[in-house]
């Protein structure tokens, strides 16, 4: 059931330009936003009159603000202010796609490296003698490795949409459902599986249109050495990938060296794969 707040008024009078505002509160415990604009829209008045001018009722937009119910407001306006809106806006603004990219970089902490060059030892044999040196900052046969930048970024893809669709059966939720899922094919430019879709969000317009918009978390596919000694790794960019260390007494010249030696990696998939071309974009 939709109640108006108290105080929710808002009014500006300047004949058919005078605008009109009302504020409701939804309590409907797993109300969705399209159950909660139909028992606003029920509630309001189809109509109201400021400054001696009647105005119409327009779209409410609706915020869910937790605990079971929802906030909304409805505005009016003069019919012939809301055609001349109307007739402003680009009559293909439905479908109307814009896309942002921004590629940057993240931090990564790795254990190896991709080759290793000494240049003073005081005691015990030469690094560059012994096997298995990939592994970064080894002390006391433990392996401390460091950060480095690794290639990230983020896609954001925003689609206006009609309000039938948006609040046609499913929509909404299909999309929610998708969240976590990785590119199982080639989509905007980027290879299966280098993308995480992470968020979906929309306003609803005083027209009705939904502006909804998509974000994506990039990360590169990899598929080259990572650990010298074991060979090329095939891994996508939002798979996890680990190193497996034994520890191996090494003797050359003499002398005996304990080292962590790198004997397998693995590479885990802990996202599921999804069809972003359900997306619609």
């Amino acid at each position: 059931m939709a109640r108006e707040k108290v105080n929710s008024r808002i009014t500006t009078s300047n004949g058919k330009n005078s605008t009109y505002q009302l504020s409701y509160r939804v309590d409907q415990q797993g109300a969705t936003s399209a159950q909660a604009i139909a028992e606003i829209l029920a509630a309001a008045p189809a109509s109201v009159v400021a400054d001696g001018v009647t105005l119409n009722q327009r779209v409410p937009s609706v915020q869910y603000v937790g605990n079971g119910y929802w906030v909304g407001t409805v505005s009016y306006r003069h019919e012939a202010s809301k055609q001349a809106e109307s007739q402003n806006q680009n009559i293909d603004e439905v479908s109307k796609i814009e896309v942002t990219l921004d590629l940057g970089t993240e931090s990564k902490h790795i254990t190896e490296g991709r080759d290793v060059t000494e240049y003073a030892t005081l005691d015990g044999p030469p690094l560059n003698q012994i096997p298995y040196t990939e592994a970064i900052g080894l002390e006391d046969n433990q392996i401390q490795g460091c950060d480095i930048l690794s290639p990230s970024g983020n896609l954001q893809i925003t689609k206006v949409f009609d309000n039938a669709t948006v609040f046609g059966a499913n929509w909404v939720q299909d999309r929610a459902d998708l969240r976590c899922h990785t590119n199982n094919a080639s989509f905007y430019g980027f290879e299966a599986g280098s993308l995480l879709y992470v968020r979906m969000s929309f306003t609803i317009r005083n027209n009705g249109d939904v502006p909804v918009t998509f974000q994506f978390q990039h990360r590169a596919n990899v598929n080259e050495d990572t650990v010298v000694s074991l060979g090329p790794v095939d891994k996508k960019g939002h798979q996890y990938l680990w190193t497996r260390y034994e520890d191996s007494e090494e003797t050359t010249g003499g002398e005996t060296t304990y080292v962590k030696k790198a004997i397998a990696q693995y590479v885990h998939t802990v996202y599921p794969e999804g069809d972003f071309s359900t997306l619609g974009l």
